[in-house]
């Protein structure tokens, strides 16, 4: 009898726990949906009660005021798109912003953002857009009236991202709750606007642009060309064998056929150039990393992301912070679109593979 009830508990447990295809994720950005699934959810050998959703509001995620930039909030505080296109494809769709604000907050450390409202409702309807998505016809530059020069138009229902402005979405119009979008950065807005850290930056950028670029007085080749680095399997085949044009793996990479894949090393250069030219570049990008986030994320962002790495011992490239978990060289030739030397890597894609607990770092290095 003890060993029928036994086998009776078991498969009742298995029923309505292990097979139960109906039980619901936890949504942590909607708390009310977030108490309500983690209340039904079968809970085995842990407690019912789980740990309120942070809130980014505390004021430990706030900084103070010594420690924010002293750069003026532009006058313009509004910013709405144009137009979207008229013609997009059927089943394609071309971006469309919302309307931006500029917001004053003390959780970033230039002391305001670009903002708007993001509602969890509108998550469905993005992936789509987002899995669909082509570039609008108006990115193209056109000749001006003489045909002497290039002039960049608006981008059709596009907004354009102020330097050194991190852009924002308030979830559930919650200014507590920032969900960073992106930022970028030139060394003249860090400057500006971060001046204490612009030396710092200078210097790496500096030494960065060396160690990729090269420089004949200092014996220091490009770093596409070192001796036994080869492009990746995103690239595509070069019509023209001379060419560097392509993606290649620097820091960590996941090999193939592994199941979920085994994080490891990708660099396949292995000669005493490669090894410390490639290590130099590491180095200091491990530390533009950190840097960049710092000024982009919010207070909380930053230090979860940092917490997240160190508790877990995520492997990063570089160093020992919670820095990038791979890093990808990619190279293009002047008159070359970005799909014909890049391949897919040059087009819009949805990266199904992206690190969900980082922030992708793009540092964009031109040779004219």
């Amino acid at each position: 009898m003890a060993g029928s009830g036994l086998n009776e508990g078991l498969s009742e447990f298995h029923k309505h726990a292990l097979l139960d295809a109906e039980v619901p994720l936890f949504n942590v950005r909607d708390r009310h949906a977030y108490r309500q699934e983690a209340a039904d959810r079968p809970c085995i050998g842990i407690p019912r009660l789980l740990p309120p959703a942070l809130a980014f509001g505390r004021d430990e995620f706030h900084y103070k005021p010594e420690d924010l930039s002293n750069f003026p909030i532009p006058s313009q505080r509004i910013y709405q798109p144009p137009p979207p296109d008229a013609d997009t494809p059927p089943g394609k769709y071309t971006p469309q912003s919302k309307t931006w604000e500029l917001v004053r907050t003390d959780q970033y450390k230039l002391g305001f953002v670009m903002a708007s409202n993001w509602s969890v409702t509108e998550r469905d309807e993005e992936v789509q857009r987002m899995r669909n998505l082509i570039s609008s016809r108006t990115v193209a530059p056109v000749l001006d009236e003489r045909g002497e020069h290039y002039v960049v138009r608006p981008i059709a229902g596009m907004v354009a991202m102020q330097a050194g402005v991190s852009v924002v979405q308030f979830m559930n119009g919650d200014p507590d709750e920032p969900m960073t979008v992106g930022a970028y950065h030139t060394l003249d807005s860090i400057q500006s606007q971060h001046p204490h850290f612009y030396p710092r930056f200078s210097l790496l950028c500096t030494q960065l642009a060396i160690l990729s670029w090269g420089n004949k007085q200092k014996n220091i080749p490009r770093v596409c060309y070192l001796d036994g680095l080869k492009s990746n399997d995103r690239s595509t085949a070069r019509n023209d064998l001379n060419s560097r044009d392509g993606s290649y793996s620097l820091g960590g990479t996941v090999m193939k056929g592994e199941g979920q894949g085994v994080s490891l090393p990708a660099s396949q250069a292995n000669g005493v150039q490669a090894q410390t030219q490639i290590g130099a570049i590491l180095v200091i990008l491990n530390e533009l990393y950190d840097l960049l986030m710092m000024i982009s994320l919010s207070k909380a962002e930053y230090e979860i992301t940092n917490f997240h790495s160190k508790a877990n011992n995520v492997y990063t490239s570089g160093g020992l912070k919670g820095s990038f978990t791979s890093l990808q060289l990619n190279v293009s030739s002047i008159g070359v679109s970005l799909e014909e030397g890049l391949g897919f890597q040059g087009t819009f894609h949805c990266d199904d593979q992206d690190c969900i607990t980082r922030w992708t770092a793009f540092i964009l290095l031109l040779n004219l």
